[in-house]
């Protein structure tokens, strides 16, 4: 059976979590070579420098495949590295606050006083090492969410930063045309 190659245009979108009125150290590294060493992401297909303090949540419970969760052991704060659908009406420059707002969305935090948003910023293209990005854009608020269907709702501030990925091809089996 041979299989088509299709094209997909995708954003990545990382975002950096932790509960406002929790503990504000960020996720730190002791340093060391293996701390600066880049971890593999979904197969592979990407690397990032996760902190050696973070623990892969795949390892502890069932994560979507568009996704990967990391979790300070003794905090707050989290890292999800997540691929989202490219949407061709939203601009690269509100791309964050689109996937924010969506974020927002499945919180449950879309009532007024629910999120707002402090700050988007872009970030140089020097600074990225996505190669074929165009622009990345990091942004700053919070969201008040609850925790597994908790009545107390927390202040959580998000980071999402998105970067529009060059093309990416993967192969399609026959059947799925």
């Amino acid at each position: 059976m041979s299989n088509s190659v299709v094209q997909t245009r995708l954003r990545v979108c990382c975002c950096f979590s932790r509960a406002a009125d929790g503990p504000h150290r960020e996720m730190q590294s002791a340093g060391g070579s293996a701390a600066d060493q880049p971890h593999p992401l979904f197969g592979g297909a990407l690397s990032a420098v996760i902190p050696h303090s973070a623990t892969d949540i795949s390892e502890l419970r069932e994560i979507p495949d568009n996704q990967e969760v990391f979790a300070h052991a003794h905090t707050d704060q989290s890292l999800i590295v997540e691929l989202v659908e490219y949407q061709g009406q939203v601009t690269d420059q509100d791309s964050a606050r689109y996937h924010f707002e969506d974020i927002a969305g499945s919180n449950k935090a879309l009532e007024p006083g629910g999120f707002e948003v402090t700050s988007v910023a872009a970030l140089p293209k020097s600074e990225l090492s996505l190669s074929e990005c165009s622009s990345a854009w990091m942004l700053t608020g919070t969201q008040c969410v609850s925790k597994f269907n908790e009545e107390a709702k927390n202040t959580v501030t998000l980071h999402p930063g998105c970067a529009p990925s060059a093309a990416v091809l993967h192969r399609r089996p026959d059947h799925l045309q």
